[in-house]
């Protein structure tokens, strides 16, 4: 019985973290759309027009990115704080890959990978 107990106890405490997962495309839309919206959000809004019509796709993308994922991550079992938890952990992991000289911390996805999500 005792066994019992312990069996149900830690299945309970597993329960969240079975609800929080998220599936790969889903992963890959949120991971892309944090990414693009670090490279776009210190561009001033009055930039050259040729700047703009550069970055604005992948300002906007990041925002479908981020918003298709977000639902799901929801229904997934995150709260809205932790999903903001999770996308400033993400942001930090996304800027120490792309500041590392190590070959073993590489980006999860290519910008290639991203860019295809956004049909650019």
């Amino acid at each position: 019985m005792r066994r019992l107990l312990c069996v149900a106890a830690l299945l309970v405490c597993a329960a969240p973290a079975i609800g929080q997962e998220v599936p790969e495309p889903t992963r890959k839309d949120f991971w892309c759309g944090v990414a693009f919206d670090m490279a776009a959000r210190d561009v001033p809004v009055d930039a050259a027009a040729e700047v703009l019509s550069v970055t604005d796709p992948y300002k906007k993308g990041a925002q479908t990115l981020i918003e298709r994922a977000k639902p799901i991550y929801l229904e997934s079992g995150y709260t809205e704080e932790a999903f903001e938890a999770f996308r400033t952990e993400t942001e930090t992991a996304i800027a120490a890959e792309l500041a590392s000289t190590d070959p073993a911390l590489r980006p999860d996805y290519s910008f290639e990978d991203c860019a295809a999500l956004l049909g650019l």
